[in-house]
């Protein structure tokens, strides 16, 4: 019996992608081949968002609750650095625009909320060493895979902010739910994902272009993708719902897949892969592989 994948995400663009069925082990794939190029214990304690392979390199950086963040020379198999004093590692995200960092979110445990250094917020490291090179009070990060774009979610102040590559204030939106599910980016636009409150897109300054709701079932906006070359965004929501919207918010065509759970969108949104390892063209559903688990 195949095992599910606990925990799916891709690197920046889609190239490679990970998958976790332990929350423990990643296996790290070529997303145009689907081969496995290696399997790694970098330092995970589950979660997809506390793991992202750098799109060039052959890192990983990896984190755990309470046991700091790594990274990881996946094709040697050694450590290039640790950071076991950065607790509470709730995400990790790298960029193409910011090759010689990474950046991640962190949320400090009840427990040691009060101890010197441990506190909550998003931290810039040097990818290279880990050395720290900023900070800012928000709790999430998410970055454009090729622009100096950076998206900051503060929750304690229901805003979602862009910040330009000095770290700038460009824009800002106020957050529609108590939680931003996931981010997407275009050369012009960012897609954010707001479960019950559906989708919304809007352009680099923070101004919205365009908002999508069902209206005839539950929203429950999850995963969300733009597709390179199609000028569509893709929403896969609760009930197994993959919607293909154009940039006015306008649905372009929908289908129903044949089981539930996340699923994790590759090789440029064109296709993606499921909890069963199986992988779906983004456009039309089709099952074309799958993963060899």
């Amino acid at each position: 019996m195949s095992q599910r994948l606990r925990e799916l995400r891709a690197s920046p663009g889609g190239r490679f992608f990970g998958t976790s069925a332990d929350g423990k082990t990643i296996r790290i794939w070529d997303a145009q081949t689907l081969q496995e190029i290696r399997c790694v214990e970098p330092g995970f304690s589950g979660g997809k968002w506390r793991f992202i392979i750098e799109p060039e390199r052959p890192w990983i950086f990896s984190g755990t609750w309470e046991g700091g963040l790594s990274c990881v020379d996946y094709m040697k198999g050694l450590p290039v650095w640790s950071r076991s004093d950065l607790v509470g590692v709730q995400g990790v995200s790298v960029s193409e625009a910011f090759r010689n960092s990474v950046f991640v979110w962190l949320e400090s445990p009840d427990h040691r909320e009060n101890e010197p250094g441990i506190f909550t917020g998003v931290v810039e490291l040097d990818a290279s060493t880990g050395r720290l090179l900023w900070t800012e009070d928000a709790h999430e990060v998410y970055l454009h895979p090729r622009l100096p774009w950076i998206v900051l979610v503060d929750r304690l102040r229901e805003e979602v902010k862009i910040l330009d590559e000095t770290r700038c204030l460009v824009g800002s939106i106020h957050m529609t739910h108590f939680a931003v599910l996931d981010v997407a980016f275009a050369d012009d636009a960012v897609a954010l994902s707001e479960g019950a409150k559906g989708v919304r897109i809007i352009d680099s300054n923070a101004a919205l272009i365009a908002s999508y709701l069902p209206k005839d079932r539950e929203a429950s906006c999850q995963e969300i993708t733009f597709i390179e070359g199609a000028d569509l965004l893709a929403v896969h929501s609760w009930g197994s719902y993959v919607t293909l919207l154009d940039y006015a918010g306008e649905v372009a065509n929908e289908y129903r897949r044949d089981c539930h759970g996340s699923i994790c969108f590759i090789n440029g949104g064109a296709q993606f892969v499921d909890e069963a390892g199986r992988v779906f063209s983004t456009l039309t559903g089709k099952h074309d592989k799958s993963l060899t688990l």
